[in-house]
């Protein structure tokens, strides 16, 4: 072929192509032959286009044919699935399974479990979300208000009735040492000006709850960082070591951490599953079944058991720091029938009941007391305590922040028929309280060992049982504990904290109540045979409500971190809400041509 002596268009271009002046037909249809038959075959039968479910007639075409080999026909599946490999679609991930298949129950919990990568749901907060409108802070999906008219119901529920809050939120931080090395490090945050601090004589013996302003080390009275709750450990037996919960919400909780690891000179431990507990005589559950089960799945991103617990130590001064952190479940009973409501929902067992229980169900307990005679003596404290305070009309009439400890059978077991209302015709208790040199076994409970927490949690029996035997009953209307259940009747630690509420002589016990202090797993027994007991239900902005009409400050101080985060927070949230009613004004004014708008920002 000889080249032509015209420049060519590529080579005018830069190019270095040149096409020749001639063209052989015979080898040009040669080389080519094969793409000729395969376009006069297209053209002569049209039905070959496509893909092989294209070519089907059009009665049999299904729509999911493109990427489900299963719905063409049997005799084409096997030639299907080769053109999908062929053209890379089969492995390609298939679409959302169907709501059917994502409602079963085994996959909601892996749903819920992946939806809370970034907000944690306290135990209760599917119950709330079916009716409260929920909404995302300090990193909890937590309730804000009812979604039904209640604002006055919730106020008349404070003053004459029962509100309901769960506090969960509230981040548990337990500290244990020496009790001179510990009054130290906190003196060191804490200022007397401020009120009683954690060495306050009637704090020590663990029988009431004291709050205190935290501040950050050695910078009374700037730095400050929030009001923090805590609890002593009774001091049941004579040993150095004493442990203190400090309970600090969650916009405080980074900084109430960073300070105590740099007081204390702690460092993070990395968890292991052979790190020591304290020792309580109590048999290690090693169900290893747990995990997989329904309820182990619920708590599958919760601190439970103890191994999963962050830890910080010092091993020079022995002090020892655990973030219980979403391990404790906190609900606040608030109005004139908190007593009534929980003496009614909870059957408390004395020390012969563990004695005569069956030997699979409370075996923990009967390790914990029997063969202890300090213990012994408290269980029957407290069981005589329970039945005094049954008398008490308001828990105002109790001592201010009192603790007390309270061992009851399952409220599932108890649990009514339909929603009642606690009766409210008490009396006045006029019985001598138990002396004071015994207030601290009354005090004391099995929630401080992190052995029962785990036992208790394990061994709870799934409600699929119980419901089952509630279906099973002859006579309508007896209760499940009426039955033979003895297998099945668990025992739930429980320690109560008075609230003394305001200070107001205007209104002199207004805003008292009961916090209840509960294992985790247990949420939701507790909380439905509360609320079947008449117990009004509340969320933050209740607890807002609550917090003026009795009198206390903010929530947060206004010169701490957390209050001004806080504060940022409100005001992009009212721009955010504000502009956008706006905008849409403005676009409709911009749009008229006979409208001039001057827009001063």
């Amino acid at each position: 072929m000889e080249e032509s002596p015209k420049p060519q268009f590529d080579e005018t271009l830069g190019g270095s192509e040149k096409l020749p002046l001639n063209l052989n037909v015979k080898y040009f249809t040669k080389a080519r032959m094969k793409e000729i038959e395969a376009l006069t075959e297209a053209i002569e039968d049209p039905l070959q286009q496509g893909m092989l479910f294209q070519r089907l007639p059009r009665h049999m075409r299904r729509r999911a044919m493109g990427h489900d080999d299963k719905r063409m026909p049997k005799k084409l599946r096997k030639t299907f699935s080769v053109l999908l490999e062929k053209c890379g679609t089969k492995d390609q991930p298939k679409s959302r399974p169907r709501r059917k298949y994502r409602r079963r129950p085994c996959h909601l919990l892996d749903e819920y479990n992946r939806r809370q990568r970034e907000f944690i749901w306290l135990e209760t907060h599917i119950w709330h979300a079916k009716r409260f409108h929920m909404v995302n802070k300090w990193g909890y999906k937590l309730a804000n208000y009812p979604n039904d008219k209640c604002f006055r119901a919730c106020y008349r529920a404070t003053a004459q009735h029962c509100l309901l809050q769960d506090i969960s939120y509230y981040n548990c931080i337990e500290i244990r040492g020496e009790l001179e090395k510990l009054l130290n490090g906190f003196t060191q945050h804490t200022s007397t000006a401020c009120g009683l601090t954690f060495s306050a004589k009637c704090f020590l013996n663990g029988t009431k709850e004291g709050q205190v302003t935290f501040f950050r080390r050695n910078q009374y009275p700037k730095g400050a960082i929030g009001d923090v709750s805590f609890i002593w450990k009774p001091e049941i037996e004579s040993d150095n070591t004493r442990i203190i919960w400090v309970w600090v919400h969650p916009a405080l909780f980074e900084e109430f951490i960073t300070e105590m690891t740099c007081t204390f000179e702690l460092s993070q431990v990395v968890p292991d599953d052979s790190c020591e507990m304290e020792v309580c005589d109590v048999p290690e559950n090693t169900d290893s079944d747990f995990t997989n089960s329904v309820e182990g799945k619920k708590l599958k991103l919760k601190n439970i058991p103890f191994v999963k617990v962050p830890k910080y130590e010092n091993k020079l001064s022995g002090i020892s720091l655990h973030v219980l952190k979403d391990t404790l479940n906190r609900f606040r009973l608030t109005g004139p029938l908190t007593q009534s409501v929980i003496t009614e929902a909870f059957q408390a067992v004395n020390l012969d009941y563990f004695e005569k229980s069956s030997e699979e169900m409370n075996q923990s307990f009967k390790e914990y007391f029997i063969g202890h005679n300090k213990r012994k003596e408290s269980a029957t404290l407290q069981h005589a305590f329970w039945e005094q305070i049954k008398q008490v009309a308001t828990p105002a009439q109790l001592p201010p922040s009192c603790v007390f400890s309270i061992n009851v059978v399952d409220p599932r077991l108890t649990m009514p028929c339909k929603r009642t209302k606690a009766d409210k015709d008490k009396q006045e208790c006029k019985a001598q309280m138990l002396p004071n040199s015994y207030s601290n076994l009354i005090a004391d409970s099995p929630l401080w060992c992190s052995k029962m927490r785990d036992s208790v949690t394990k061994e709870k029996v799934p409600s699929a049982e119980l419901y089952a035997q509630r279906s099973m009953k002859i006579v309508p209307g007896l209760e499940i504990e009426q039955l033979d259940t003895q297998k099945n009747r668990q025992t739930i630690p429980i320690l109560c904290i008075q609230q003394p509420g305001g200070d107001s002589n205007q209104r002199l016990g207004y805003g008292a109540g009961v916090d209840l202090i509960i294992p985790s797993g247990w949420s939701m027994p507790v909380w439905i045979g509360l609320v079947f007991r008449g117990a009004r239900t509340g969320g933050l902005r209740e607890a807002e409500s609550l917090r003026r009409e009795i009198g206390k400050l903010p929530l947060f101080a206004p010169d701490t971190r957390a209050a001004k985060t806080e504060g940022d927070d409100l005001e992009t949230n009212l721009l955010e809400e504000y502009f956008r009613g706006l905008f849409p004004l403005l676009k409709a004014a911009l749009l008229d041509k006979d409208t001039f708008i001057y827009l001063d920002f």
